[in-house]
């Protein structure tokens, strides 16, 4: 019995290696056109992944070079504002102070007795117009104070 089994694992074997030769004709061109696509899209990655990775290089030395043109920017702006802070601070040295306004300005007075008119406080005025505080004070008292012009007459028509 034993030389039978055998015999028929031999007959079955030989059977399968025939179905399979002759899968295998059928087969083994599309698998190979199929291997070749992937070698193909392979190479195609790698040189996608190659021309990435060069764009990602040049990309990060761009960035080195403008890290370091904004550091310049920097410092150049830190050196102008320290030379405007040291301008500054001379301007009111190199500036000529304003003239002592004459007392006999009228046309300040005028227009400060207006704005006390207007109603503005005499701080205000005072600020507005650059005079004294009690010089301001003085021309609201004398407005206040000051004589009514009296009605003048007509003639009479007879």
């Amino acid at each position: 019995m034993l030389p039978i089994i055998s015999f028929v694992i031999a007959l079955m074997a030989f059977a399968l290696a025939a179905a399979l030769a002759m899968l295998g004709r059928r087969y083994v061109p599309q698998a190979r056109q199929r291997l070749e696509d992937i070698g193909e899209s392979v190479r195609i990655l790698r040189v996608s992944q190659e021309s990435l990775e060069r764009k990602w290089s040049e990309a990060q030395r761009r960035q080195t070079g403008n890290d370091a043109a904004l550091e310049a920017q920097r410092s150049s702006l830190e050196e102008l504002q320290a030379r405007f802070e040291d301008v500054e601070s001379y301007a009111a040295v190199c500036v000529p102070q304003k003239p002592a306004s004459s007392g006999l300005n009228i046309n300040r007075r005028v227009e400060a007795v207006r704005l006390l008119k207007e109603g503005h406080s005499e701080e205000q005025v005072a600020a507005e117009l650059a005079l004294a505080l009690s010089e301001v004070r003085l021309i609201g008292h004398l407005e206040k104070n000051a004589p009514k012009p009296a009605p003048k007459r007509g003639r009479r028509v007879a």
